[in-house]
């Protein structure tokens, strides 16, 4: 289905919605649903009519959301729960892709990675696409934002092979398997060969760009980066 976007010259803007972006949206509106519904199980506005006797004017009351005791038995709405922090590197997800985009400056104009990065970013989708295209993969996300320089330093996520390189990004797609195939041996690397190649023909100053795919445990990951998100 298309959502045109409201501003001048109507754009579709859901052109690229994949299937994994799909389930993504799907699934966190049935969980949001879920929330709701255990927040405040009436959820219907009660519409209150004005009464003769007090000739007050007629309003619309809303259930109030169910409460709970906090660790000094204070009784505090759980709100929090629909507004808290979805945990990306959490119990969810056992196996996680790492994508790095790196570069350096071109004679100190550093507008030059920016067009790099822009060119990356808006191929990931057919490298999300390829893998959830894999028979033993169950479940495909991605993070939506990308850790810079100073997150790489302050996550543990800086190596020596990317520290040679001005400007570092890096996305994670984190990834379910089907039952019974925890153990098997799954190759990857041929979807990560047809990203590569496709990249290549936009790659300008080859010398000075680069992209690096690596597959990741969760128990390989810096301890930093999955307490935090």
């Amino acid at each position: 289905m298309a959502i045109l976007s409201p501003n001048y010259e109507l754009r579709n803007t859901t052109q690229r919605v994949q299937g994994p972006t799909f389930d993504t949206i799907i699934a966190e509106i049935k969980r949001g649903k879920e929330i709701m519904r255990e927040l405040v199980p009436n959820s219907q506005k009660c519409y209150l009519p004005q009464t003769s006797t007090t000739g007050s004017k007629p309003f619309i009351r809303y259930p109030a959301a169910k409460t709970e005791e906090n660790d000094d038995g204070v009784t505090v709405a759980s709100w929090t729960k629909f507004f808290k922090q979805y945990r990306f590197f959490g119990k969810r997800f056992r196996n996680f892709i790492r994508i790095d985009i790196v570069a350096n400056s071109v004679d100190d104009n550093n507008d030059f990675y920016l067009e790099w990065l822009g060119f990356v970013e808006s191929k990931l989708f057919i490298l999300l696409n390829l893998l959830s295209k894999q028979q033993e993969i169950q479940e495909i996300r991605a993070y939506p934002h990308s850790f810079k320089n100073k997150q790489q330093h302050d996550l543990g996520l800086m190596d020596t092979d990317i520290a040679k390189f001005q400007f570092v990004d890096t996305y994670f797609f984190g990834f379910k398997l089907i039952p019974n195939t925890a153990n098997q041996v799954i190759n990857l690397e041929e979807h990560a060969i047809q990203f590569c190649q496709k990249l290549d023909f936009g790659r300008i100053q080859k010398a000075n760009t680069d992209v690096r795919i690596l597959h990741f445990r969760r128990e390989e990951l810096p301890r930093e980066l999955v307490e935090r998100y």
